[in-house]
């Protein structure tokens, strides 16, 4: 990890920029040409009902697609969803369903895309925050995880935290880290930008930031052990005091 302040550069090409959305037109006529004709006009009705019924359409042909076709309308599908009902929809059971689809195309789809992915992940940022969203949420990111590494995610999760004012985006964002840290290993995860992220945190005034970057680190101790300290020499003895406790709940497992 670099010093404190200067951000670890993200793994070269987890760098990228979501490919940009649809038009409503050329949503519809995507959405039509790959769902069905009902589907487009259902997801722009202004019912929530109908909405969520043109999502549900949407869920089962992926869930029914085999991998070439997955393939075929990954692109099409997280652009046009993007565009309609939009990643900003205001209803929580018509946008879980979008991230239910979106995660079932990163895990089905087997040349789903960066750019692609850095849209999930842009959508979903944000609502992690949100209890009711957070499970589909999170189930989506580690769709994406699986798809093309939990270090690109980090990245892009970072990128979306640092240009939030809302608190909750950086804190719900590390805590979602922590987990798949657990899940997918701390040497996947891109361990200097983790400890360059989480530095960062610490030197945040939000409370549940700073705990939030305290517990990435103890699952990050329990992957790399008692040498994580030599990367955290410049904190502050208070600091290293909370995150003592964490690295006690966290003991460094040592795998044959």
């Amino acid at each position: 990890a670099g010093p404190a302040g200067e951000a670890a550069a993200a793994p070269a090409g987890d760098d990228v920029d979501p490919a940009p959305p649809l038009s409503k037109e050329e949503a519809a006529d995507r959405l039509s040409s790959m769902y069905g004709a009902e589907v487009p006009r259902q997801l722009a009705s202004g019912a929530w009902k109908d909405r969520l019924a043109g999502m549900a359409t949407v869920a089962e042909a992926i869930a029914a697609m085999a991998p070439a076709a997955c393939d075929a309308a990954a692109e099409h599908t997280v652009r046009a969803l993007a565009a309609t009902p939009g990643f900003d929809e205001k209803n929580f059971q018509v946008l879980g369903r979008v991230f239910d689809a979106l995660a079932s195309l990163a895990a089905k789809a087997p040349a789903f895309s960066k750019r692609d992915g850095a849209h999930v992940v842009a959508a979903v940022a944000e609502k992690l925050a949100d209890v009711k969203l957070r499970g589909p949420g999170a189930g989506a990111l580690t769709s994406v995880c699986e798809a093309l590494g939990p270090s690109f995610v980090f990245a892009q999760l970072r990128r979306r935290a640092d240009s939030q004012k809302n608190p909750k985006v950086t804190s719900e964002a590390l805590l979602f880290c922590a987990g798949a840290v657990r899940e997918f290993g701390v040497h996947a995860c891109g361990i200097p930008q983790v400890i360059d992220w989480c530095k960062a945190s610490l030197g945040l005034t939000n409370p549940a930031c700073k705990a939030a970057a305290a517990k990435l680190l103890g699952a990050t101790h329990a992957g790399v052990g008692p040498g994580l300290r030599d990367f955290l020499g410049e904190l502050k003895e208070a600091q290293m005091k909370a995150l003592e406790v964490e690295f006690a709940r966290n003991p460094f497992e040592v795998t044959e």
